[in-house]
């Protein structure tokens, strides 16, 4: 590369003498920026991080109904990216919440700070309308969402929270207390929306009643004509008629056993207790179990006896009595769950699940003797003109009672189900990755201060080379002396170097001996 009539020739291949030449200029540069940026790092706060990661499963207890209406499914409802942007958006908000991390700062102590209580204390003046504790908080909470807590997702279902301190048994500590907080707000969020689904109001019952009674009423008139038409025998229409009847029966038991157990459910309300934490019991259950293997023998004596049959007359007594005794096994589940006997609360509790208990067989009863109604009426039906208009008012019958007995069952299902729902959470909000205690700072990043303190080094070691470079003028080849000078270059002297023997040095023996040979020769 040709410089200006001043300057000189440029060798590419002279860069690595440059180098060598000049290498204390590259070397200085580098080794101080080294040495500052790493003994800097030290000078740096270091912070700890601990994470913790949980993973959020959709929940197998609660049936896909309940799950519609409560909209209780957590990850698994996400379809698309703004379902899972939301809940998302959702889970960050509630971590790092005021709430949230109010509780977190009262369980780690964090507004004992002495500097922060100082940093505040001038605050406090300027912002007469905040009291001294609100201020705090205020600075502790922005501190937090802005420094320390951190929140990162992982698929669909995998949340991940992180938190840095100058203290790793503080990281660790704050890690373990919001995945707590976490997994205890998602499970009473939750829990919040079953309890919504059972709050039912009486009006909207009674219209679903009413109407499943206009439509069971429509379709019981229609049958009994159906049976004079269609059955030709007589043992048949009374196989029809008693287990009509018999269905009819089980149907007024189980409305009045809903009215009643709203009532009860109303009493014990104002009394402060709540009926979503009724909990039928072990014991409880296996006396339902007994009762229901007598109505399916009932509805098989109906199936091929008439009603007054002494076989029939025998399993119904025995199933009477049953329900009568069903109350001494529902003061036992009160007496279990902890109200004392001789109590309103006491009585009423055993009244309440005893009448869900009367629920829960009536419906399993209403469904048995509906199957069992078809097998007979296939047995003895000749006329097929009439069976496009049964099956119209059978569906429309069945569609109304399907809504009022959803809304009864679910109320049960679900007040069955939010113990097991309870003790399920502990594995759908699952610590997969718990908090751990940092032993390796992540904050400053020794190895990157360094790393970039090397690059700044060479970059100032590179300049002052180039630099000391084109401030020297002297000519270092012949090709660049004839070029500036203009002059032929005859020839060259190389560098002779000097033995270091102060025998052989000229210049003190002519000050020691002006006289001697060495001096005379040279002179």
């Amino acid at each position: 590369m040709q410089r200006e009539s001043n300057g000189r020739h440029i060798n590419l291949r002279d860069i690595w003498h440059i180098v060598y030449r000049r290498k204390w200029l590259l070397m200085i540069p580098l080794v101080l920026t080294v040495a500052a940026a790493y003994g800097g790092s030290h000078l740096l706060t270091e912070k700890f991080e601990s994470r913790v990661s949980i993973l959020v499963k959709e929940s197998e207890v609660l049936g896909p109904e309940i799950q519609r209406i409560t909209n209780v499914s957590g990850a698994g409802a996400i379809r698309n990216e703004r379902d899972l942007g939301l809940w998302q958006q959702s889970v960050k908000s509630e971590i790092l919440s005021p709430a949230t991390l109010l509780r977190v700062i009262a369980d780690l102590g964090l507004a004992d700070d002495p500097a922060l209580q100082a940093e505040v204390d001038d605050l406090v003046a300027n912002y007469p309308q905040y009291s001294r504790k609100d201020l705090l908080n205020i600075r502790l909470i922005r501190k937090l969402q802005d420094e320390n807590v951190k929140v990162g997702f992982a698929g669909q279902n995998l949340v991940a929270i992180m938190c840095n301190s100058e203290d790793p048994l503080q990281a660790r500590r704050m890690a373990e207390i919001l995945a707590d907080i976490f997994r205890e707000e998602q499970i009473r969020e939750d829990l919040l929306k079953i309890r919504a689904m059972q709050e039912f109001t009486t009006e909207q019952l009674t219209i679903y009643k009413k109407e499943w009674e206009d439509a069971e009423e429509e379709l019981g008139n229609f049958k009994k004509d159906y049976t004079r038409r269609n059955v030709g025998q007589e043992v048949g229409a009374g196989i029809l008629d008693g287990l009509t009847s018999e269905k009819d029966q089980s149907g007024l038991m189980m409305e009045d056993a809903v009215d009643r157990r709203n009532f009860v459910a109303s009493s014990l309300a104002e009394s402060g207790v709540d009926t979503s934490l009724l909990i039928i019991t072990e014991e409880l259950v296996g006396y339902m179990s007994t009762l229901d293997g007598l109505i399916r023998q009932k509805a098989s004596f109906l199936e091929r006896y008439i009603r007054t049959d002494p076989k029939v007359l025998d399993v119904v007594g025995r199933l009477g009595r049953g329900l009568d005794s069903l109350q001494t096994f529902s003061e036992r589940a009160a007496a279990q769950l902890g109200y004392a006997a001789g109590t309103m609360a006491f009585t009423d509790v055993a009244k309440y699940l005893a009448l869900s208990v009367r629920i829960d067989l009536a419906v399993q009863e209403q469904i048995i003797l509906d199957r069992t109604l078809d097998k007979v009426k296939a047995k003895f039906t000749t006329w097929p003109d009439y069976e496009i208009e049964l099956k119209r008012l059978e569906e429309r019958a069945l569609t109304k009672k399907d809504i009022y007995l959803k809304f009864t069952t679910q109320l049960l299902g679900s007040r069955i189900n939010e113990d097991a729902f309870r003790k399920e959470a502990e594995n759908r909000y699952k610590i997969i990755e718990p908090a751990t205690l940092p032993l390796q700072p992540v904050y400053p990043d020794r190895i990157r201060i360094t790393a970039l303190g090397i690059a700044l080094g060479l970059v100032l070691g590179v300049g002052a080379v180039l630099l000391a470079e084109i401030l020297d003028n002297s000519l270092r080849s012949i090709d660049e002396t004839e070029s500036v000078l203009g002059l032929k270059v005859l020839g060259t002297i190389p560098k002779i170097e000097s033995r270091k023997d102060t025998r052989f040095a000229v210049v003190p023996k002519q000050k020691e001996n002006p006289k001697s040979k060495p001096v005379e020769i040279r002179r």
